[in-house]
């Protein structure tokens, strides 16, 4: 199909899609998710998102934005980044700092548990709620409305 975009065979992609945006992803890819605002015609890459495991889309004051799981196995560290419609990257949740500053330990091999495995987004009148799945245990952030 013309505008397609692959996924080597054994990759285990991540998906995410609101109206016309769609975002393919899978934590192997160095050169970042694909992204197609035109519902797949065409696709370009987010190179600063590379590796990212988890994505999710969200339409927040009027315009969609993409939250990442990214995990970067040497050194044992799982972020969630939050990039904005104009293209700016802010990093959320930093899991390994959050558990070392709470003391948490998971169980079994601790090996990993900073890895971001699922994500949930949910856009209210107040702002935005995301749901972070992790080795480390489940995080909810508050985000504040960013309407003006």
């Amino acid at each position: 199909a013309s505008g397609a975009v692959g996924v080597a065979a054994g990759d285990e992609p991540a998906l995410a899609a609101l109206g016309e945006v769609l975002v393919v992803a899978h934590e192997g890819d160095a050169e970042g998710p694909h992204i197609s605002v035109d519902g797949g015609l065409s696709w370009s890459r987010i190179a600063e998102l590379a590796g990212a495991g988890v994505v999710a889309l969200a339409r927040e004051a009027g315009e969609v934005v993409l939250y990442a799981g990214l995990f970067f196995a040497g050194a044992d560290r799982g972020v969630l980044v939050r990039r904005g419609a104009d293209g700016v990257s802010t990093v959320l949740l930093d899991v390994a700092t959050e558990r070392d500053s709470r003391s948490i330990e998971a169980l079994g091999d601790a090996e990993g548990d900073c890895r971001v495995l699922a994500l949930d987004v949910r856009v209210g009148r107040v702002g935005t709620t995301l749901l972070v799945a992790t080795g480390a245990g489940l995080f909810r952030l508050a985000l504040a409305s960013r309407e003006s």
